[in-house]
C-alpha cells in the first residue's frame, strides 16, 4: 500500500508515546463525532421548515393524494419527489424508498431464495424418512451381492479386465 513504508506498529512504540497517539486519535474521534451531530441536528432542522409549493407541485400532491396543507415541510416535498420519480420508474429512487422503509429488494428475493430451498431440504428429508428403513439396507445389499444370489454386482454385471499379473481385491 502507498505510503506506508513510514509506519511504525504502535505495539514498538514505548508506552508514552502509544498513549499519546491512542489519546490523539480519541480527541479527533470526539470531534468528528461532534460534528456529525451538529451536521444532523441543522439537516433536521432544515427538513423541518415550512415550504410554499408550486402549481406543479401541487398537482403532484393531488395525483398521488397527499394531503395539501400550509404545513408542507422540505422533507416532505423530498419524499414526494422520491416516490413520483420512482413511479415513473427511476429504479434509484425506487431501490432508495423501499431501504428507508426496510426493505431491500436484493435481500428479499434471497430471503426468498433461502426458504425455498430450506422447504425443498425438509421434503427431501420427510420422503427419506417415510421409506422403510430396511428398504435401503436391501437396496445396499442387492449392490453389494453378486450375480448368485440376484443382486448386481458392483460395476452393473460387466466383468472387468485387469492388466496381467493383478487380481481383483475384495
Amino acid at each position: 500500500m502507498p505510503g506506508t513504508k513510514n509506519l511504525k506498529p504502535v505495539t514498538t512504540r514505548s508506552k508514552e508515546e502509544a498513549r499519546e497517539i491512542s489519546a490523539k486519535g480519541g480527541r479527533a474521534s470526539g470531534a468528528a463525532r461532534r460534528k456529525n451531530a451538529t451536521f444532523k441536528a441543522a439537516l433536521s432542522g432544515l427538513l423541518q421548515n415550512k415550504i410554499d409549493l408550486s402549481d406543479n407541485e401541487k398537482k403532484l400532491y393531488k395525483r398521488y393524494n397527499i394531503p395539501l396543507d400550509a404545513d408542507n415541510t422540505v422533507l416532505e416535498r423530498m419524499i414526494t419527489v422520491m416516490v413520483a420519480n420512482a413511479l415513473k420508474g427511476d429504479q434509484n429512487a425506487l431501490e432508495y424508498a423501499l431501504k428507508i422503509m426496510g426493505e431491500d429488494p436484493v435481500l428479499a428475493l434471497k430471503k426468498k431464495e433461502l426458504e425455498i430451498r430450506e422447504r425443498e431440504q425438509k421434503a427431501a428429508d420427510l420422503s427419506r424418512a417415510a421409506a422403510p428403513p430396511k428398504l435401503f439396507e436391501v437396496i445396499d445389499g442387492l449392490a453389494a451381492a453378486g450375480p448368485e444370489t440376484g443382486g448386481v454386482p458392483p460395476g452393473g454385471g460387466q466383468e472387468a479386465e485387469l492388466p496381467d499379473g493383478e487380481r481383483p481385491v475384495g
